[in-house]
């Protein structure tokens, strides 16, 4: 087939030429792989023997190689929408095939014979839900200004959708801005910038408002802060010990606020030691001389112990 004939529409053809002709499931088998031609013919040689000898297996294991993959053909759903000039019939034929790649349920290959029939594995859904998801992506893929005016009327059916399109496209003028993104025309740039620029410099002017709120108050919370430390200051200003805001205490010695000077043993401690070490230093110098009486009285001897010869009357002497 053509560059961009899906093998959905290939070999759909193909089965219309071999009917028309009036072939035999076999001769129609060795015609289709004349007719095959790049991958699918590469595919189509990678089949078992059994599958290309039967003309219905092998459409089908064709159609499961080659058809495109289920999560492509639904982004490309998603994303498809009115080009410039296409027609309601393009753009709906369009998303029947995409429609169709993206829901499509592969069979099992490994049982040739039981294989499904091509042409009911290809036959379209007419579902309600069919119905329903294609109205809304119709809807969505068309302008805004004829897609508004759509949706208040309550559609069931594709074609009576596609139909009352038609007659909105063809009568009433409609934004060409919503085309896919590869359609959209360079003047639509241009038309949409100063726009985007209004609406930078309203969201600067709204940002510097905010600026100027929030240094109104941060300034005045600082002059509140000032007014109650200088209050606290008069307040505090002729009583005794720590100036400090109230509720708090504070030591010197250990430098934190969870008690006062006053109430730190380890002063009272150091205090006390000072005072013991004061009164050691405040000892008479008389008794520590040495002829002093606690000198005497540390180097004589006791009654118990002998006074060496001649040391006793040297004592006495002096």
């Amino acid at each position: 087939g053509g560059p961009d004939e899906s093998i959905v529409e290939f070999l759909t053809r193909y089965g219309l030429c071999a009917k028309a002709n009036g072939w035999s499931d076999e001769k129609a088998c060795y015609k289709l792989s004349t007719c095959l031609t790049g991958r699918a013919l590469q595919v189509y040689l990678s089949l078992p023997d059994e599958v290309q000898g039967s003309y219905n297996a092998a459409r089908v294991a064709l159609l499961c190689r080659l058809i495109t993959p289920p999560y492509q053909a639904a982004a490309a759903l998603r994303d498809r929408y009115l080009k410039q000039g296409e027609s309601v019939d393009s753009l709906l034929y369009e998303l029947n095939k995409l429609y169709f790649e993206a829901h499509f349920v592969a069979p099992d290959l490994s049982a040739p014979d039981k294989l499904p029939s091509f042409n009911d594995l290809i036959k379209m859904d007419a579902s309600a839900s069919y119905h329903r998801d294609m109205i809304l992506k119709v809807l969505d893929a068309l302008p805004p200004t004829i897609s508004s005016r759509l949706r208040v009327m309550k559609f069931t059916d594709v074609d009576e959708l596609a139909y009352q399109a038609r007659i909105e496209l063809a009568t009433q003028s409609y934004d060409t801005r919503r085309y896919s993104p590869e359609d959209v025309p360079v003047t639509l740039e241009a038309t949409a910038s100063p726009i985007v620029h209004q609406d930078q410099s309203q969201v600067e002017g709204e940002l510097a408002a905010l600026r100027e709120q929030v240094a109104a108050l941060t300034q005045a919370h600082f002059h509140q802060g000032q007014r109650q430390a200088r209050r606290h200051r008069e307040n505090n200003q002729n009583k005794p010990g720590d100036s400090r805001l109230p509720g708090r205490k504070w030591c010197i010695y250990h430098r934190t606020s969870t008690h006062w000077t006053s109430d730190c043993k380890a002063i009272a401690r150091l205090a006390e030691k000072r005072e013991l070490e004061k009164d050691d230093d405040n000892i008479d110098s008389k008794q520590l001389a040495p002829n002093g009486e606690r000198a005497a009285a540390l180097i004589a001897p006791s009654s118990s112990e002998e006074c060496p010869r001649g040391q006793g009357s040297l004592i006495s002497d002096q």
